[in-house]
């Protein structure tokens, strides 16, 4: 995992990605991954960002539902879904699906 502890904002953008990197850095405030092919959102990366995020974009993708955990991301401020399927912010899919 690159240690990058200076790096506060990250571009993944139209990468045609179909899942969110295992090896984010921690300590990133802006995270966009819009424009790929991104269908889940992993719950690791809640935690993992949980205190630094502010804005993570991920509008464009494939995203169907959204982990509860997304609710410990204290920091964040600005959330993108445009353009998933997601039918709205509420539908948020327990461990069991």
């Amino acid at each position: 995992q690159p240690q990058l502890p200076c790096l506060k904002r990250l571009s993944l953008a139209s990468n045609g990605l179909r899942a969110v990197p295992p090896w984010l850095p921690k300590g990133l405030a802006v995270l966009d991954l819009a424009r790929n092919n991104i269908t889940t959102l992993p719950p690791w990366l809640c935690a993992h960002l949980a205190r630094s995020l502010v804005v993570l974009q991920l509008h464009s993708n494939r995203l169907e539902a959204l982990p509860l955990e997304l609710k410990t991301m204290i920091s964040l401020q600005l959330l993108s879904l445009e353009d998933n399927p997601v039918s709205s912010p509420e539908r948020l899919q327990s461990a069991q699906g």
